[in-house]
């Protein structure tokens, strides 16, 4: 059985008075393939963007294998423009 490579749990993200992630629960394990599907504004980017830890969850916790150590700085602040402009 594989290990899990990403766990997100009970994640919440809210802008001002707009909920944009509730509850939200996913479980990846190492080596598998997953898609993140949905309409136009229904939270995909502001996922992957918690993720790479660009934003912080309102609430909910994000555990990830692979990262061993946690950034002292957003890395928004340390490039100045966010990376998706980029992308």
């Amino acid at each position: 059985m594989k290990s899990e490579f990403l766990v997100l749990k009970n994640l919440h993200k809210s802008f001002g008075k707009s909920h944009i992630i509730q509850d939200f629960n996913l479980t990846l394990k190492q080596g598998s393939m997953t898609t993140l599907l949905g309409p136009s504004g229904c939270g995909k980017t502001t996922i992957l963007r918690l993720i790479a830890g660009l934003e912080q969850p309102t609430s909910g916790q994000i555990n990830a294998s692979f990262c061993r150590k946690r950034l002292p700085t957003p890395p928004s602040r340390l490039y100045g423009k966010p990376l998706g402009n980029y992308c």
